[in-house]
């Protein structure tokens, strides 16, 4: 879930920016609404969080796949 959200948000994908970041409405003109797009200080927490734990797992399971098994 982590990767699929960054990397959505990465290549500028529709789902990435409405299911993540925060949305502000500024203005509307008939049933044409302008945005600001923005990310909360959770959001980026919680994603630098979730990968730093990923990394470590990664990590550790190539310290233990690149040992010697005899």
């Amino acid at each position: 879930m982590v990767w699929s959200s960054c990397s959505s948000l990465a290549h500028g994908d529709v789902f990435g920016t409405i299911s993540i970041l925060e949305r502000d409405i500024v203005g509307t003109e008939g049933r044409v609404a302008l945005a600001r797009i923005t990310s909360s200080p959770t959001v980026l927490y919680w994603a630098t969080d979730r990968t730093v734990a990923m990394l470590q797992c990664g990590f550790e399971l190539f310290k233990k796949r690149a040992s010697c098994h005899r």
